[in-house]
């Protein structure tokens, strides 16, 4: 095992760095090397054009040891773009730490860059055909917090197959991050094609946790006299070659004893933020989904909490099921996690969202921190008040019938005075002739006794009632939770006499069977948990079809008669 001490800790470097200004990117395979490696600089171009890359800037500190070039051209909706694109391979002249200046193409240039070269490794297996390093860049961690693992697989031969190992530590997750890199050393007076992997490594438990050694075996190719270089090329069966790296111990520690949070997150960087769009326009009973995100640095999205929001007066909260995923930036693991939870107002007025935090440790500083959404205040509009105001914006766009006829002007020869008086005279006798006959058919028919207007409204009310009953029947019996809910909201209307939510109707049924099957269709609609056929109306249905509504009408309508013995 070669346990290498990082000599430039204070540095941003990251695997792949990407430094770009206008349309010329740079980016390193690695900005850690040693003195006696190579390493790769691409650069990239979206503007057209032959010019060349001014590569000055690189002389000062690194030998051109190697270059090529290519260019893609793709079209999407008929616009042809071109990516040019250029690979130098550098040595390094001397240890440092250097600040490169901005490479130009033509009128563009990049960012500068930086780069860090260490003094020459030295190991034991120097001059041998095949062998591993291991380092990582901790020798003590936490339980459950990432530690970084290199392996480097050095190769003096051409390698016609061959393969290395994963690490498989007891009690521990291991996930491989970034993408291989192939480059080449100088150890000695040989030199290595070197093959560079990375693991973050989670351990489960405290204590001492031993990392197995790596194993690479492969098949090299036999060299061959020059003459019969060709013809042993393609008849070479080749040679096995193996080799082995070191155990690694590591000390792993308990979870801090200062730590008071719920869930140990032991972590680079954490935060959360809210995304999609504002939250805006609250109503009682109206939902609106808050979207938060939380994303750690040196974790797993298995590693993070359950978001969740506190319970708050005048406000329910349905969280959904989170989404998380495991990235990572080819140096660090990044766990992510994304919440909706859907807010119900059930009251107007002037409401207070509560902050939603998580505390995590933090193990670039070694303390407690406490990652913060912050609440605010929202104003919740009434749903009679909204309702009104949209039907007054109907009323005043809408034009006026059933009113006053409309005056014409008409001039003095349309009509003479005597002839308005005959025509008045003949409007009244066809009138009161029309209500004679309209009060004989009433008689005959016997309408108009007493208390029938009053019977009509009522029984108008009792069949509206019906009607919304038979439509929750039907959304109950074949499951279906959103017509329910609607149904639920028109039957309530029609009970109470004005537009109600849902929490408003439990307190006016104060029956608590009603209010856990109201409850859990809520849930399910909003908390979106699986699918929305999974829900069962039986409960609800039973409660609906036995629940007897009064009337206020119906013993109090003028010229009803009380039953003698109730």
């Amino acid at each position: 095992m070669v346990t290498t001490i990082r000599l430039f800790l204070m540095l941003p470097l990251l695997m792949w760095t990407l430094a770009s200004f206008a349309d010329v990117s740079v980016k390193l395979d690695r900005e850690q090397i040693h003195i006696n490696e190579t390493v790769r600089l691409q650069i990239e171009s979206n503007t057209a054009g032959e010019s060349q890359p001014d590569l000055s800037p690189l002389e000062q500190h690194f030998k051109i040891i190697g270059r090529s070039s290519g260019q893609n051209i793709s079209i999407v909706n008929g616009q042809q773009s071109v990516v040019r694109r250029w690979t130098i391979e550098l040595e390094p002249k001397s240890v440092g730490s250097f600040s490169i200046e901005p490479i130009l193409i033509g009128s563009e240039q990049s960012n500068r860059f930086r780069i860090a070269v260490l003094p020459a490794t030295t190991t034991a297996s120097t001059g041998a055909e095949v062998f591993i390093e291991v380092e990582t860049d901790t020798d003590t961690v936490y339980v459950q917090q990432q530690l970084l693992l290199t392996v480097r697989l050095y190769l003096r031969t051409r390698l016609l197959d061959g393969s290395l190992s994963d690490p498989e530590p007891d009690s521990a997750l291991v996930r491989r991050i970034g993408q291989d890199i192939r480059y080449e050393t100088q150890r000695g007076d040989s030199t290595y094609g070197v093959f560079e992997r990375h693991y973050a490594i989670f351990p489960q438990k405290s204590g001492v946790l031993e990392i197995p050694p790596f194993r690479f075996q492969g098949l090299a190719q036999d060299s061959g006299q020059d003459g019969q270089q060709m013809f042993n090329s393609l008849f070479n069966q080749g040679r096995r070659i193996r080799a082995n790296s070191s155990t690694i111990t590591i000390k792993v520690d308990p979870p801090e004893a200062s730590f008071d949070g719920t869930s140990w997150l032991p972590a680079k960087k954490l935060q959360i933020e809210q995304v999609g769009a504002p939250l805006d326009d609250f109503e009682v009973g109206k939902p609106v989904t808050l979207k938060v995100q939380l994303q750690a640095l040196g974790l797993t999205a298995e590693q993070l909490p359950e978001l969740a929001i506190r319970e708050t007066p005048g406000l329910r909260s349905y969280p959904d099921q989170g989404i998380f995923e495991t990235q990572d930036d080819g140096q660090d693991v990044v766990g992510i996690q994304l919440k909706s939870i859907a807010l119900i107002p059930n009251q107007p007025g002037e409401l207070a969202l509560p902050d939603i935090e998580v505390n995590w440790w933090n193990t670039e500083t070694g303390q407690a921190e406490t990652a913060r959404l912050r609440g605010r205040q929202i104003v919740v509009k009434d749903a009679q008040d909204s309702a009104n105001a949209q039907t007054a914006e109907v009323s005043d766009a809408a034009p006026l019938t059933g009113g006053a006829p409309a005056v014409t002007d008409v001039g003095e020869s349309a009509a003479s005075p005597g002839s308005w008086k005959w025509l008045a005279l003949a409007s009244l006798g066809l009138w009161l002739l029309s209500a004679l006959i309209w009060a004989s058919l009433k008689l005959r028919q016997g309408i108009l006794s007493r208390g029938t207007q009053s019977d009509n409204s009522t029984n108008a009310e009792e069949i509206t009632e019906r009607y919304w009953r038979n439509q929750i029947r039907s959304a109950c019996r074949e499951n279906d939770p959103s017509n329910a809910r609607a149904a639920i909201l028109k039957w309530g209307r029609v009970l109470y006499g004005t537009a109600l939510t849902l929490d408003q109707i439990i307190l006016k049924v104060a029956d608590p069977e009603f209010e856990r099957a109201i409850k859990d269709l809520d849930q399910l609609l909003y908390a979106q948990q699986g699918d929305q056929t999974d829900w069962n109306g039986t409960l609800l249905w039973n409660f609906v079809s036995s629940f007897e509504p009064v009337h206020p009408s119906k013993n109090s309508a003028t010229g009803a008669l009380q039953p003698l013995y109730p």
